[in-house]
């Protein structure tokens, strides 16, 4: 039975569901003159007939789910919906296409299953690929070369792309060997060892764009150090809550935005496998750029700067950490590690390329090499054990964190307050500001201030590679404990905020053009549980370098403030700080305050 004739334009041969039209000899699909000949296929049914000559531009869609044990060659085969469960070996000449919400599986047991895709053919995976047992699904330009091999290429180029919510699985129960794709999304289970181990060593990359699984019982092998969890303008790579193992090196990313700002960052490795030069300076001597995109330019203010491994000189350092004395002090040299826990204030013009002050600002990719921290991980002895002090701290994990949890569930001798580095805050410069974030007695976030910025939407989540500042009460160091279920998955949903508290927040705004911009503000919040003294509900006040307001009571100053109903005669006192020659003005917002 042949459908179309290269004569003629292409035809759409269907096979509905429960169809009496069953072929049982051999069907051929031929070439047309204008447009595809294509079989649509939406019986449940496996095909009664043999596939014989298919032109590699002729199409094949199966449309329910089914089954194939064929080993025809097709020249574009399609799963547009449900579950295509492969249990033999056909081959692709021109393209498979898995749609979105279907699934291609190979999942007989015992047999050695593939798809095999010829030199050339390029196959888009919007939808899952499931792949178990001794399954294989072999891809672009290659043919395994052993049994039970799953996507393992001989060719350096494989054509192989999946969608934005597409699923990769490796699920065979014994050992299996991941290969260099651009994923979306990858689960590693079905215990036993899975290995990112490839022929060319290091020279070719696993990378994941979207969310990385390894479940219980699971070992994801890295033994060549070459799988990549990416990061760009939309969005950044995770490790989802992992209680399997993960044996090598992991390379992290972590995007930044075009914006010559200070940023409080970290990275969530154990800075086991590269100094600061060979990480954040991409490898490169002063002022070179090694990577185009990559990197930044860290510059230091003492004299043997160049000797200890910086770019250039600059009157400050650009990256410093938070000594006890909390003194923001600079890294002393770039040819060692970070220190594990730590967060650092760094200033990022852009990527290595942007070498001067005055230069116009770019986007750049910060990244380093080590191996991830996963299960519970306890920061102890935060301070000094007579407390009152600020420490700064990087989220340990490679995906964002619900760090209010962290701090009202799991932490120790501190303040129900932590501060995060908003580059999008103004300030005299325009290069950042803090943004203070309390936390009610009820768990959730009682407020932001300034507020706006970055956290325009009310939601201040801990992301990879960022830090955040504590502060510890006075009389005690502190502690804190990040656990696995505090870890967020980029599709959960915020809920909607709770009902705010009486409160009169004061904003210190400054005229910038035409503009008056935000640069500073306070809070005073009231109710009737809360008390006048001060207690780890009310958030101190970290200064900015630039402009600053503050509450001050009893000789102490703050960002927020909680205290009890408000009274008449009740009076707030302000302190404004580091203000420059320019107009400025206050923007006084009461909310839900009952007249007296």
């Amino acid at each position: 039975f042949v459908i179309g004739d290269p004569a003629f334009a292409g035809i759409n041969f269907s096979f509905p569901l429960g169809s009496t039209r069953k072929i049982t000899g051999t069907i051929d699909i031929d070439s047309a003159a204008t447009g595809v000949n294509r079989i649509l296929y939406l019986d449940t049914i496996s095909p009664t007939f043999s596939f014989g000559s298919l032109h590699r531009t002729s199409e094949f869609h199966y449309q329910a789910k089914n089954k194939t044990s064929t080993t025809a060659t097709f020249g574009k085969l399609f799963i547009d919906v449900d579950t295509l469960t492969v249990n033999s070996s056909p081959t692709v000449q021109t393209s498979l296409t898995v749609s979105g919400g279907a699934t291609l599986a190979t999942t007989r047991a015992g047999t050695f299953c593939k798809m095999i895709m010829q030199s050339g053919s390029t196959d888009t995976i919007y939808g899952n690929v499931n792949i178990q047992n001794s399954a294989g699904l072999s891809c672009g330009k290659c043919t395994p070369t052993s049994i039970g091999a799953v996507l393992n290429f001989v060719d350096a180029t494989p054509n192989i792309i999946f969608g934005p919510n597409s699923i990769a699985q490796y699920a065979k129960s014994s050992t299996q060997n991941i290969q260099p794709l651009s994923y979306q999304n990858m689960e590693v289970t079905g215990g036993a060892t899975k290995n990112v181990d490839i022929t060319g060593g290091n020279s070719m990359y696993a990378t994941i764009a979207n969310q990385l699984t390894v479940s219980a019982g699971t070992t994801l092998s890295i033994p060549n150090e070459n799988l990549v969890l990416k990061s760009d303008s939309t969005k950044t790579a995770m490790l989802t809550q992992c209680y399997g193992t993960i044996s090598g090196k992991v390379i992290v990313e972590r995007f930044l935005r075009t914006k010559k700002a200070w940023r409080l960052l970290s990275s969530p490795t154990k800075h086991d496998a590269q100094t600061i030069k060979q990480s954040w300076m991409e490898g490169g001597s002063s002022n070179s750029n090694p990577n185009p995109g990559y990197g930044i330019q860290i510059t230091n203010n003492a004299a043997s700067w160049q000797t200890d491994g910086f770019d250039a000189y600059s009157n400050s350092p650009s990256v410093k950490y938070l000594d006890t004395s909390n003194n923001w002090v600079g890294i002393s040299n770039t040819n060692s590690a970070f220190d594990t826990g730590k967060a650092y204030m760094t200033f990022v013009r852009g990527n290595r390329s942007v070498t001067a002050f005055g230069q116009a600002p770019t986007s750049t990719v910060l990244r380093e090499k080590g191996t991830l921290r996963i299960g519970t991980i306890t920061y102890s002895s935060l301070g000094p054990s007579t407390g009152n002090k600020f420490v700064a701290i990087g989220n340990p994990y490679a995906s964002a964190v619900n760090i209010v949890d962290v701090i009202f569930l799991n932490s120790a001798n501190l303040d129900k307050v932590y501060y995060l580095w908003d580059p999008l805050l103004s300030g005299t410069n325009g290069l950042g500001g803090y943004q203070t974030i309390s936390i009610r007695n009820n768990g959730t976030i009682n407020s932001i201030v300034p507020g706006s910025g970055s956290f325009a939407g009310g939601v201040a989540n801990l992301e990879s590679g960022q830090g955040f500042i504590v502060h510890t009460i006075a009389g005690a160091s502190g502690s804190i404990t990040f656990n696995e279920t505090n870890k967020l998955d980029s599709s959960r949903l915020v809920a909607r905020p709770p009902k705010p508290y009486p409160s009169i927040r004061v904003n210190l705004l400054k005229m910038q053009g035409a503009e008056n911009v935000l640069t500073d503000g306070v809070i005073n919040l009231y109710d009737s549980s809360a008390t006048d003294l001060i207690d780890p509900n009310d958030a101190l006040k970290l200064y900015n370098p630039s402009e600053n307001i503050a509450i001050k009571t009893n000789d102490k100053y703050f960002a927020i403030e909680n205290r009890n109903s408000l009274k008449f005669n009740d009076t707030i006192f302000y302190q404004l700080s580091n203000l420059k020659a320019a107009d400025y003005s206050l923007e006084i917002t009461p909310e839900s305050i009952n007249s007296f």
